[in-house]
């Protein structure tokens, strides 16, 4: 049914194709319908209207035509959820012809894919896609090369895939905002060019988020070669010891995350929050006991000047 914000919402086992719509609707959400098979066809009613933003959610979809989406040509938004039944490669043949003039965004989440092509978005090389999100997959291994064309791209959430490796090679250059976390990461990954010494693969990165890895340790050139990043989360990674210094390569550094780290945090090493820049930090929940456990409290705020906010909930003191 339609609503304020010309948005139409199509739900029922009972409905297997697609209506035709009100020429005010510019948003469809297709949810727990039974388009099984999407023809060439398929998305016919929907060119009569200025669509701009589709979702397609648990719909049973196993087939889509590679010219389905073709004369979707206001399209900005492209959402798949929770379509199981539909393989990646069968999807990226469709995807792969879509025209590109409005697209901004590509939402692929829980769809249970095993891996993600690498010439997924091949034919995106002169595409204004801004926004891409992939999550709640099973990948173990990414190569970024697969988004290489994407040369606009400025936000990447990739959560809940389970990735364990990645190569950052070919990562996108414009990247502003990139989520990492819910996966299983061992470590932080390198954002230096190898070929070529302290020559960051991200220079214009600002966030990242690399929340619930398995992230044990962090050495001190962890974070080199990010000269933008501004917020850094590390929420809820199993590191027992903030290492010194570990964040003295963040130059713009203005808010940090470590909530509810160690699991517990044992010990805080001299100068850890060695930052000019640092503004907010949340290490709340951390069951950290300052009470006994190994600090200097002389030295673990003495150079964080500018530190303004401070979260310390959940923390056991004297």
């Amino acid at each position: 049914m339609p609503s304020k914000k010309r948005q139409a919402i199509c739900t029922g086992r009972d409905l297997h194709y697609i209506p035709q719509f009100p020429d005010a609707i510019t948003s469809v959400i297709m949810s727990g319908t039974n388009l099984t098979h999407i023809g060439e066809n398929g998305f016919q009613n929907l060119t009569d209207i200025r669509l701009k933003d589709l979702k397609l959610n648990n719909n049973l979809i196993s087939f889509i035509h590679e010219y389905a989406f073709v004369n979707l040509q206001f399209l900005a938004s492209l959402r798949i959820f929770q379509e199981t039944h539909l393989e990646v490669n069968v999807l990226k043949i469709s995807v792969g012809k879509m025209k590109t003039t409005n697209l901004r965004s590509l939402y692929f989440q829980n769809n249970n894919w095993l891996f993600l092509p690498v010439n997924m978005f091949s034919s995106f090389s002169y595409s204004q896609i801004r926004n891409v999100r992939i999550g709640g997959n099973s990948f173990s291994i990414l190569k970024f090369t697969t988004f290489s064309l994407l040369k606009k791209l400025g936000k990447l959430f990739l959560n809940k895939d389970e990735i364990e490796h990645i190569d950052l090679k070919g990562i996108p250059k414009d990247l502003i905002d990139f989520r990492l976390n819910e996966n299983l990461l061992p470590k932080v990954p390198e954002w230096c060019r190898k070929d070529t010494r302290d020559v960051s693969l991200v220079r214009k990165l600002e966030v990242l988020d690399l929340s619930d890895n398995l992230i044990g340790d962090i050495r001190i050139k962890a974070f080199q070669c990010l000269p933008n990043l501004k917020k850094l989360l590390l929420n809820r990674i199993p590191m027992r010891r903030i290492r010194s210094n570990i964040f003295v390569s963040l130059p713009v550094l203005y808010s940090l995350q470590l909530s509810k780290i160690g699991f517990p945090l044992q010990k805080i090493d001299d100068y850890v929050f060695n930052s000019s820049s640092l503004s907010r930090l949340y290490m709340d929940v951390a069951s950290f006991h300052f009470d006994r456990e190994e600090f200097n409290p002389q030295t673990i705020f003495s150079l964080s000047p500018n530190l303004s906010f401070l979260n310390l909930d959940h923390i056991f003191f004297p």
